[in-house]
């Protein structure tokens, strides 16, 4: 956002809805906007670690979801500390985007996954055993880990 004489930070937020995608300015970062645009709706969240959710996730309110991309970032710096757990959590994650890359394929992506469709294994053995070190199994191998941590459902 630009003053006279000087440059500010701002912030744009999206906001994905089924079939709709809003975009609001906000000239900060502050959980003011999310709280103002979700109010009390309630469902499903999908955001990364950031506290300015906190508002619109509280108990009664939207489930905060996590991004298998934001978890995949913290699996990979912990190649250097612990390279054997975190690269089978790579490779969880990795046979999960796989099957997104072939759903995607098949135009299908989205659709109800009762029963797995044709071509596209079930992989829920796969989600179900990277729940645990997603969610901040013990001990984490993770940089933080007791810091940050994937909330429980």
């Amino acid at each position: 956002m630009l003053h006279p004489g000087e440059t500010r930070r701002a912030f744009i937020w999206t906001f994905i809805a089924a079939r709709m995608v809003a975009y609001v300015f906000a000239a900060d970062r502050s959980g003011e906007t999310p709280k103002r645009v979700l109010g009390n709706s309630q469902g499903l969240l999908q955001v990364d670690g950031y506290s300015g959710y906190n508002h619109v996730t509280t108990p009664g309110k939207r489930i905060r979801v996590g991004c298998m991309a934001h978890a995949r970032r913290y699996w990979w710096a912990a190649r250097e500390t612990a390279p054997n757990e975190a690269q089978h959590v790579l490779d969880l994650i990795l046979e999960l985007y796989v099957v997104e890359y072939d759903a995607a394929e098949q135009d299908i992506l989205g659709t109800d996954p009762d029963p797995a469709p044709p071509g596209i294994e079930d992989r829920r053995p796969v989600a179900t055993e990277l729940e645990a070190p997603v969610r901040g199994g013990s001990p984490s191998p993770l940089p933080g880990a007791g810091t940050a941590r994937v909330p429980s459902p």
